[in-house]
């Protein structure tokens, strides 16, 4: 398990957690709101229900309180 606390401008670089780490589990907790995004890119696309457009690519914004658990092997980032 570990934290990383992000001052402004800081971000998390494109990656995964099963193959270095071995991860079965992923999760992210904000603990205060932000003007930044968790990106996760997906293996295979679904349907996007606000635009009805395909993507493999699911953008959360920050917010305090939200918890989003995946997959170790689903490639996330954060924006800056």
């Amino acid at each position: 398990c570990w934290a990383n606390i992000h001052r402004t401008g800081d971000h998390i670089k494109l990656h995964q957690h099963n193959r270095m780490y071995r991860g079965v589990l992923s999760g992210t907790i904000a603990l205060t709101d932000s003007a930044t995004e968790t990106i996760y890119m997906l293996p295979s696309e679904m349907k996007d229900k606000a635009t009805s457009q395909k993507t493999n690519v699911l953008k959360f914004p920050t917010r305090r309180g939200n918890f989003i658990m995946t997959p170790g092997w689903v490639t996330h980032m954060t924006t800056p």
